[in-house]
């Protein structure tokens, strides 16, 4: 699962030792923690991303060497080791629920975003343009 660094920084604050291996691409502003598969599909946390096979979807992360823990892009901000490779989901999800209230409500009011794809969409700026009935458009 992916989060932006300024969320996954408060994240990794609340785990502490709990948390287990992070990659971290300063390229694309994300941290990526490790979890067992089909363990956060019913996630539903604004500014987190579960990266997952759809029908329609093809995600592809990029795992550096293991020795890549600083000096390049991505690199592992917590490094894999004995007790460091997957983390719990419950107490990621936990973590990353507590940041991104924190995190989002320090944000002046009418300036959240909604990420999706790596594109940005003001989170309050969606009006209707048509409003749809049986038979038609009006």
């Amino acid at each position: 699962m992916s989060t932006s660094v300024s969320i996954g920084d408060r994240a990794l604050q609340l785990l502490g030792n709990a948390s287990g291996a992070v990659i971290q691409d300063d390229t694309h502003g994300k941290l990526y923690w490790l979890i067992r598969v089909d363990t956060a599909r019913s996630w539903c946390l604004r500014h987190v991303r579960v990266l997952t096979a759809l029908a329609d979807e093809i995600v592809l992360l990029g795992v550096p060497p293991t020795t890549w823990t600083d000096g390049h892009d991505p690199y592992w901000r917590v490094s894999l080791g004995p007790g460091r490779f997957l983390t719990d989901t419950q107490r990621l999800h936990e973590a990353l629920a507590q940041a991104t209230i924190e995190i989002c409500n320090s944000a002046p009011q009418g300036s959240s975003f909604v990420s999706r794809d790596e594109g940005h969409l003001p989170f309050n700026s969606v009006e209707p343009k048509a409003h749809l009935e049986l038979g038609g458009v009006s």
